[in-house]
């Protein structure tokens, strides 16, 4: 027990009992008052500052001043300790225990006067009503604002691609120094927090609580926009970005953006600006993640390259989330034909493939499609816009993935392998493609006749043998195809000086 604890009022003049001092001590032993000693340090002053005074005949090693002590207690070492009994957690104080209580039972004591949100830790109500305070220091980037302007301060880091944070083992570096030190436990095997229901570990406590929720049936984060629930708050956090409305808008092609600093930075690429500039060379590039990658190559380290595809990382933590791609269940399966998806909306968009709409259409002009990827690519068109050429035989492309995809046909590299035969591919979905011819499935049916078909682009040929679309033009003489194959015949012809057809 503290000293300071010890309650120090004044009484009143009473007259002295038998066997007693003229002033009340705190009576101890020797051994516990040498056991206290050793414990906490015991300054020579009493509370009121005056000299404390041995006491004659006494022979305890007490000492005491003339103020006079409300009650008598013996001191001694604290070593009660409060258990949890849903959890087991330990607690010094009871308060302390009864603050943790709260969590379970769900009880939120300490309300917000300025809104109606609530909270079951008196740390986290004063946390939140900072939010309420002025916030006087404002970015000038965009409209956030803060308290501090050591806040305001990182966050400015974010607007300039300022990282002075550097790992002193790798490359990379951060913004905020609270970033640096979660990246700094990827380096270290360390796990020390483990998982009581079965083998895995840990680097930080707050993981390991978020593992443990998967072992329950509980769903505790609850959607405030619809009936979902979550075993985890980051997940919870992620489908939280499905509602948000996407309000910043680029100008030059149809993305969209939930944050105006993500918008800048992606009218970046539109304007050929790159402000990430590499400190070696006088290589620049337009984003931080290919600044990373490329300052691998001076440091003589290889990227993180996937198993699975072409994809490569400068960063383990990237690494590691592209990874689990690969390895967790595709539980959104189509009834027309054998693919699978992680996502719904995924599998919604490619239902389009087998009922022929065609909802993304182009503003510039009459095109329409039926994902959003492939009205991205179309928009490069008429933006002009060009990824860096291949180094092997100069040919252009609108998109970095098809410029990987394109490079292994120069390395040799068909890392996906048909099974049935020798044949190998360098993609998945080549190879998915391919293996039809092993297995007969059609999965693309025409909605106007019973035509099946293999694949996707025979199945949209066919479609306008029956809408009358043509959308292939000659630039000759502007006769239009419903094929692409078709207007390729009608050119050589005209080329070769043959009547056009």
């Amino acid at each position: 027990m503290d000293l300071a604890n010890v309650d120090q009022r004044p009484v009143k003049d009473e007259p002295p009992q038998e066997d007693t001092f003229e002033e009340e001590l705190i009576f101890i032993s020797n051994s516990d008052f040498e056991e206290l000693e050793s414990e906490i340090k015991i300054e020579n002053f009493c509370s009121y500052g005056k000299d404390l005074e041995p006491v004659k005949g006494v022979p305890s090693k007490l000492k005491t001043c003339k103020s006079k002590i409300a009650k008598k207690r013996p001191l001694r070492k604290q070593t009660d300790t409060f258990k949890c009994t849903q959890c087991q957690k330990t607690f010094t104080r009871k308060e302390n225990l009864e603050s943790h209580l709260r969590l379970h039972a769900e009880e939120r004591p300490f309300e917000c006067s300025h809104c109606s949100k609530s909270f079951g830790r008196r740390t986290h109500y004063k946390r939140h009503l900072l939010k309420h305070e002025k916030r006087p220091h404002k970015c000038s980037h965009c409209s956030k604002t803060f308290t501090q302007n050591s806040s305001l301060k990182q966050h400015l880091h974010e607007h300039t691609g300022e990282r002075p944070f550097k790992c002193t083992q790798c490359s990379t570096s951060f913004a905020r120094k609270s970033h640096l030190q979660v990246h700094l436990r990827t380096h270290s095997e360390e796990r020390p927090f483990e998982c009581t229901h079965c083998e895995k570990a840990f680097k930080n406590n707050s993981h390991l609580q978020e593992h443990l929720r998967t072992h329950q049936e509980a769903r505790p984060f609850k959607c405030s926009h619809c009936s979902k629930s979550f075993k985890l708050r980051s997940i919870l956090q992620k489908h939280l970005l499905t509602h948000a409305e996407r309000s910043f808008k680029c100008t030059q092609c149809p993305k969209t953006f939930l944050q105006n600093d993500s918008l800048q930075i992606h009218l970046r690429v539109h304007a050929g600006e790159d402000p990430f500039k590499c400190p070696h060379c006088s290589e620049t590039f337009a984003r931080n993640s290919r600044l990373q990658l490329h300052l691998l190559e001076h440091a003589g380290k290889e990227p993180l390259k996937c198993s699975q595809c072409s994809a490569t990382f400068a960063m383990r933590s990237l690494y590691r989330v592209h990874v689990r791609l690969h390895t967790r269940e595709r539980q959104y399966k189509c009834a027309e034909c054998s693919k699978s998806f992680f996502k719904k909306s995924h599998l919604v968009e490619h239902q389009q493939v087998h009922t022929g709409e065609r909802p993304f259409k182009c503003t510039h002009c009459f095109k329409d499609f039926k994902c959003r990827t492939h009205l991205r690519v179309h928009m490069l068109d008429h933006i002009g816009e060009k990824v860096p050429k291949c180094s092997y035989c100069s040919k252009e492309f609108k998109l970095s993935s098809q410029l990987l995809v394109h490079l292994q046909e120069h390395t040799g590299k068909n890392q996906f392998e048909c099974p049935h035969c020798s044949k190998s591919y360098t993609t998945s979905s080549t190879l998915h493609m391919h293996l039809r011819t092993h297995t007969g499935e059609l999965p693309f049916k025409c909605s106007h006749c019973s035509k099946l078909f293999a694949r996707s682009a025979e199945h949209q040929e066919h479609l306008r043998t029956h809408t009358g679309e043509k959308p292939y033009k000659c630039s000759h003489c502007s006769t239009r195809y419903t094929q692409k194959s078709s207007l390729g015949r009608h050119l050589r012809r005209t080329l070769c000086g043959t009547k056009s057809d």
